[in-house]
């Protein structure tokens, strides 16, 4: 049998060679999610996304060129779409379920009318929700149920409540832990609702609500001030963030853990803001410098800039990560080219991706370089 003694250009193709597979494996380590611009629906400020199908479906708000902020609807065949309104020059999309249903608030025609909570598909007119009694309601999460949550004034000077509406019993006032106000931000598939309510002392405190036993207050550290709920998922997990005199912190919280404070990114501040089955948090944080960024966290890997996971020449600046679904898609809001835009992250092999997965790239290259040495070896 030959025998195959390496030479200085064998040395030098497999230093090739081993560099490569550092340099694509390093790149595939970098970046775990491929970026999608949502675009804008005409001005170039102020465009935000605020909720998230399982299939990758985005609902939030723009600002075209010729009216005031308007609610969109985004998805990958059909791009942005803007949403219609109750009559007013207002609209904002908040959530959407997986049957397209999307919720919100928009004005009436006339400022002094005020707001409503909306339901809209694509299928049928925007229907006004109504209210609680006041001028205002605010809707703000749907389950697949199509039941919806969201808070209402209900009456001049006398409070907000949070609601939770259906089609059969209409709005139905929520109640608070002894305050005056409630605000509901998310429902579950079991109809559990996360939110926040005002306490005797006019504390605000992070709860969930259901059926059976109305609020239920989250336990909280004793320097907290106040808390939100933010979201939560079929396991009754909950997010959202407490604070304190100097501080603010993201927290998860579930009843056999208790409460967890999930970290900054260098800063005195972060607000948990979506979480899926997986208990995978996002929301945003202050760095050391003061400045927002988005996040992610999970258990194994703890609290992550969500920037040091993208390709550092996208040209983002991701400062706030809003939902996350359990195909481990995330989409909020960040700085590209000067302007402020939704994106819509895609984890690296997943099917809406634009782009091939890194480490296919790094075996790619590394093939290639292999390929070069070995016809280099027979040549000689």
């Amino acid at each position: 049998m030959a025998k195959f003694a390496p030479n200085g250009a064998s040395v030098r193709w497999f230093t090739v060679l081993a560099l490569a597979a550092l340099v694509a494996s390093g790149l595939s380590m970098a970046s775990e999610y491929s970026i999608v611009d949502l675009g804008t629906l005409g001005k170039p400020t102020q465009t935000r996304a605020s909720g998230l199908s399982s299939d990758g479906v985005v609902v939030g708000s723009s600002i075209p060129v010729a009216t005031g902020r308007r609610g969109f609807v985004w998805d990958s065949v059909n791009g942005m779409r803007e949403l219609p309104t109750l009559g007013g020059d207002y609209s904002w999309a908040y959530d959407v379920n997986d049957s397209g249903q999307m919720v919100g608030d928009s004005w009436l025609l006339g400022w002094s009318k005020g707001a409503r909570a909306f339901l809209w598909d694509q299928s049928n007119p925007m229907e006004d929700l109504g209210t609680l009694g006041g001028k205002f309601s605010y809707g703000r999460g749907i389950n697949n149920q199509g039941q919806v949550v969201g808070h209402s004034h209900i009456g001049r000077n006398l409070g907000v409540r949070a609601f939770l509406w259906d089609e059969t019993n209409g709005l139905q006032d929520l109640g608070t832990l002894g305050g005056r106000d409630s605000w509901a931000k998310d429902i579950n598939e079991s109809g559990v609702v996360a939110g926040t309510s005002r306490i005797a002392n006019t504390q605000r405190r992070a709860a969930l609500w259901d059926e059976t036993s109305g609020w239920t207050e989250i336990p909280v550290t004793p320097d907290t001030v106040g808390a939100h709920g933010m979201g939560l998922n079929e396991a009754e997990q909950a997010v959202g963030f407490l604070w304190g005199e100097d501080f603010t912190h993201a927290f998860v919280w579930d009843v056999t853990s208790g409460l967890t404070e999930i970290g900054t990114l260098g800063g005195n501040v972060s607000e948990g803001l979506g979480i899926n089955s997986e208990g995978t948090i996002v929301g945003r944080s202050k760095q050391a410098d003061g400045k927002y960024r988005a996040f992610i966290w999970d258990e194994t890997n703890g609290l992550r800039n969500l920037n040091d996971l993208v390709d550092p020449g996208s040209g983002w600046t991701l400062i706030r990560a809003t939902r996350i679904n359990d195909a481990g898609q995330i989409t909020g809001f960040g700085i590209v080219n000067g302007e402020q835009h939704a994106y819509l992250l895609i984890p690296e092999g997943n099917e809406y991706g634009t782009t091939p997965e890194l480490s296919t790239w790094a075996l790619l290259l590394c093939s290639a370089a292999a390929g070069v040495m070995l016809c280099r070896r027979r040549r000689g």
